[in-house]
């Protein structure tokens, strides 16, 4: 496994959604380096002798308060529990089986025909196609936090008034590890986003849908038609629902439409996860019926929402309007030689507007905290305990299942 240094980049994520300088680092709405974050995996021909490198992280806390909120964040879809881990570190997929002439129910008029030699079809080898691929980057993630020993016990009246402060921290902690992860999370959706508009899948297409070219040739809009004017179309609103549901009924079908092509795929219905911006469900649920954007109703089926695909960091009120919230930005990579994403990361930064919904192969995005641990010193002369929350994880595409996204925009 390799080991790779994030924390720079995370410091930046945890800015931008905290709205506000952290770490001395700039809170402003920019592109992140969301693509550092991505692991999308080496065919193992390429994959060398997987060594582990190991490099020193770290991070510090700006602030502590006695708050005892347990954090959340959202997209918690692309989660992978612990035990599920190894299957997204190694896997190896296989292309449909070659289909032959069978003889077998045709011997009469193969003879008829004056085939009599089933020799080269016997002795024929008829090799299986296998897709392997190891994902081998990891990124830690490191909080430390210090207890004077002195201050500590003289603050507080008692060990239970102690006890509770000391938990507000660990919360605290908690959630500073949790703000991190979400941040991995909101990169990783962003990086599958971009995916899907460059040349990694369907054969060099994308798979991106472009909504506002159907709604134009269903009718519905005009070229005079903007994603702010549609999101208060109730029509167009109701087509798109429609485009997103066939999208969902497509993407059931073998075939290599979604993905990079590596093998023939499908994604079971219990495996195709959805993500839509808030905006654009609220516009479904008051724009076509404020009570039919439901599984039974309309069909859609089941999704999660986020209200913006990177954090907002402004006190202007503007600064949610739909363009920002819609907004996918991944900063320029000169390093990125191979071009791992096939977006010209290497050339430029990734800036697209107006995505609404994000749709995918449970197996093509992946992200666990697979590893966890606390570590601490004594330091003597100071009296004073430093203690170290760890955590490694990583965060997977693998392009070889499907992908697709929605823009409200024109191809």
């Amino acid at each position: 496994m390799e080991m790779k240094t994030a924390y720079t980049v995370v410091q930046n994520a945890v800015a931008q959604a905290m709205g506000a300088t952290y770490m001395e680092k700039s809170g402003d709405i920019s592109a992140l380096g969301s693509s550092k974050m991505i692991d999308i995996g080496e065919d193992i021909d390429k994959a060398g002798s997987l060594d582990t490198v190991y490099s020193g992280l770290i991070s510090q806390i700006s602030d502590i308060e006695i708050n005892n909120r347990p954090y959340t964040g959202d997209l918690n879809d692309i989660m992978v529990k612990d035990y599920e881990w190894g299957g997204f570190t190694e896997r190896v997929g296989f292309d449909l089986a070659t289909i032959i002439d069978d003889p077998k129910w045709n011997l009469a008029a193969n003879f008829a025909s004056g085939i009599t030699d089933y020799s080269v079809a016997e002795h024929k080898f008829y090799p299986s196609t296998v897709s392997s691929k190891a994902f081998i980057e990891a990124k830690g993630i490191q909080v430390p936090l210090s207890k004077p020993a002195d201050q500590l016990k003289e603050a507080f009246s008692g060990w239970e008034q102690m006890n509770r402060f000391l938990s507000g921290i660990e919360t605290t902690i908690g959630n500073t590890i949790e703000m991190g992860i979400t941040s991995f999370r909101h990169m990783l959706v962003q990086c599958g986003i971009a995916i899907t508009t460059g040349t990694l899948l369907n054969s060099g297409r994308g798979t991106a849908v472009h909504l506002l070219d159907l709604t134009d040739a269903a009718g519905i809009t005009t070229a005079t038609d903007t994603a702010a004017s549609v999101l208060s179309n109730s029509q167009a609103i109701a087509y798109i629902m429609q485009i997103i549901k066939q999208t969902r009924d497509n993407m059931g079908i073998f075939s290599k439409a979604f993905s990079s092509g590596a093998f023939a795929t499908f994604t079971p219905k219990e495996d195709n996860k959805l993500i839509l911006l808030s905006s654009f469900e609220n516009a479904c649920k008051f724009q076509v019926r404020a009570n039919t954007f439901n599984e039974e109703l309309i069909g859609v089926g089941t999704y999660e929402t986020t209200p913006s695909w990177q954090g907002i960091a402004s006190s202007d009120a503007s600064a949610f309007d739909f363009k920002n919230t819609s907004r996918i930005m991944i900063a320029q990579d000169t390093s990125d030689t191979t071009d791992k994403l096939k977006i010209g990361l290497n050339l430029s930064p990734f800036i697209k507007d107006y995505c609404i919904g994000f749709m995918y192969d449970r197996k093509a995005l992946g992200i666990c905290p697979f590893k966890k641990k606390v570590t601490s010193t004594y330091t003597a002369n100071a009296d004073f305990f430093n203690t170290y929350y760890h955590v490694l994880l990583n965060t997977i595409i693998d392009p070889r299942f499907g992908m697709t996204s929605f823009f409200l925009d024109r191809e």
